[in-house]
């Protein structure tokens, strides 16, 4: 049987969103997770989305791998012994720098943000302060509860009430670009942004 030239274009595009949709679905098939576990979830998928459909980087990797990332393990090598690095602590830095090429969270968000916000009636995405806002707090966020220690305190880095509102915008922008992406029309999309917005 021929699939239908739309479904077959639905199908195509669903599989290669396979990683994205995994960790969003994720979401309600194990619905108790934590709210800081969900939001985690979230900013992973948005990025693994940017990164799969926009590739993501500043140069490209080999100019990079050849270039100025040998600039940087030069300096470690030849600083090494002034600032007593420990090989092993050599070494996380040369793994750190090796993705410096790829773009960051925030740059992610705000080309995502750029190419969605004709899909938001709210301010949340058209003005410019609260964009910069929403996109600093997310990042500043997900970097926190990334690397949590023993003395991290989760109600000190975020309220919840703030961070299940962070949630459902980082959720509706998730959506809204899932569904874009899957050839939804704008007017349905906006309908469903606007009730994963009014959960607040």
């Amino acid at each position: 049987m021929v699939l239908d030239e739309d479904v077959a274009q639905w199908y195509g595009n669903s599989k290669k969103l396979k990683p994205v949709i995994y960790l969003y679905l994720g979401l309600f098939y194990l619905p108790k997770r934590y709210l800081t576990e969900r939001f985690l979830s979230l900013a992973q998928a948005i990025e693994a989305f940017h990164r799969i459909l926009y590739g993501g980087r500043y140069i490209n990797e080999q100019e990079y791998k050849n270039g100025i990332y040998q600039s940087f393990l030069r300096a470690i090598e030849s600083d090494s012994n002034v600032y007593n690095l420990t090989s092993e602590f050599k070494d996380s830095l040369k793994q750190r720098l090796s993705y410096l090429y790829e773009f960051s969270l925030r740059k992610r968000l705000k080309e995502l943000i750029g190419l969605n916000k004709t899909c938001f009636s709210t301010g949340f995405l058209t003005k410019k302060e609260l964009r910069d806002n929403f996109i600093a707090t997310v990042v500043n966020i997900r970097n926190k509860l990334t690397h949590l220690n023993e003395n991290t305190d989760i109600q000190s880095i975020i309220e919840y009430p703030e961070l299940y509102r962070l949630y459902n915008h980082l959720e509706a922008l998730l959506r809204c670009c899932i569904m874009k992406f899957l050839g939804v029309s704008e007017e349905v999309i906006k309908r469903r942004i606007e009730q994963i917005l009014m959960r607040q």
